[in-house]
């Protein structure tokens, strides 16, 4: 299952947004030994009628794992190396913020340093086990392999030290090679501040959604009536909640998938270029391993011709091969030999 991280200085509210997101009550112990895992569902108006297309007996919604962990002390004073290697397990990282509206952006400034630092010491880590390694008598094949990998790291350090951040393929190298950077990774910059300073927080950092989490979980607390007769002396249509959750598709690249059958339509979620086989192992290791091919249908063709049956008859399905990405709203049938 997909995972983000929740990543922030303490005293940030991360654990406020982990419970308004996933509706866990927070769990220190749990975030102290190992970060706490919530499930967060994601909204999906297609499911219904493509449960009505497979006749299916249930769906299951799209869903995500949520990640959080302990707060980062902003003065350094405490090593962050656990929270770092936690994160590393994620796909994709929510930097959350809180700070005076003057503040936002050192904060965001100082946490970004502070993971590109993370990532440079573990570079240097593996360019010095690489270099010491081509000192000793090799193989050509395996000496070939760690020169372009000490390429690699160099050409990452180097963009690291310029612009604090990993380009998407060095990233893709780094993953096979077994080490993730953080500084890759999909990420998005969540603001969690007062109602009333969510305009000027969103100023103050180009690109970060603000959101009151506090207030915002006292809402979700209440009762349709009561949170309608709010929203209204508010003059807002929607949640801040149920916007944050349209961002974290749109922002970190998520895409939802289906797989459709009389038992149940299931929705999946990867994260953009994502290719078929990968995808496929999201729905078992084995289709992964054995892929041949993939059968695929765009859901709103699916839903317009009103039946999986039909759909085949009229040719609306398409054969896709291992280097098709998968793209969202996409309905796959994978082919795999066992």
């Amino acid at each position: 299952m997909l995972r983000i991280g929740l990543i922030g200085f303490s005293g940030t509210g991360k654990s406020t947004l982990f419970q308004l997101l996933t509706g866990a009550a927070p769990d220190p112990g749990a975030v102290a030994r190992g970060g706490q895992i919530g499930t967060l569902l994601l909204p999906d108006d297609r499911l219904p009628h493509l449960q009505g297309v497979f006749h299916a007996a249930k769906v299951v919604r799209p869903h995500i794992e949520l990640l959080d962990t302990p707060g980062i002390d902003p003065g350094g004073a405490h090593d962050a190396g656990h929270v770092f290697g936690l994160l590393r397990q994620a796909d994709a990282l929510l930097y959350v913020l809180r700070a005076g509206p003057n503040e936002l952006a050192d904060q965001h400034t100082n946490l970004k340093k502070r993971v590109a630092e993370a990532d440079r010491l573990l570079l240097e880590g593996r360019l010095e086990r690489i270099e010491t390694t081509l000192k000793k008598p090799r193989p050509t094949t395996e000496r070939l392999e760690l020169q372009g990998e000490k390429e690699d790291v160099l050409a990452t350090l180097k963009a690291l030290s310029e612009t604090g951040h990993v380009p998407a393929e060095l990233q893709r190298k780094a993953a096979r090679r077994g080490y993730a950077l953080l500084s890759g990774k999909p990420s998005m910059v969540v603001l969690n501040v007062p109602f009333d300073e969510l305009v000027g927080a969103e100023a103050a950092v180009p690109g970060g959604f603000a959101i009151d989490a506090a207030a915002e979980l006292e809402l979700a607390g209440l009762t349709d009536e009561e949170r309608h007769e709010l929203m209204e002396e508010f003059g807002v249509t929607e949640t801040r909640r149920e916007l944050l959750l349209q961002q974290l598709r749109d922002r970190l690249g998520l895409v939802v998938f289906y797989t459709g059958n009389e038992r149940e339509v299931r929705a999946w979620v990867v994260l953009r270029c994502t290719k078929a086989p990968q995808a496929a192992g999201m729905v078992h290791s084995d289709m992964e391993r054995g892929f041949i091919r993939a059968e695929v249908a765009r859901a709103e063709d699916l839903i317009r011709v009103g039946s999986d049956r039909l759909a085949r008859a009229q040719g609306v399905y398409r054969v896709e091969g291992k280097d098709y990405h998968v793209a969202d709203g996409d309905v796959l049938y994978i082919r795999f030999s066992a």
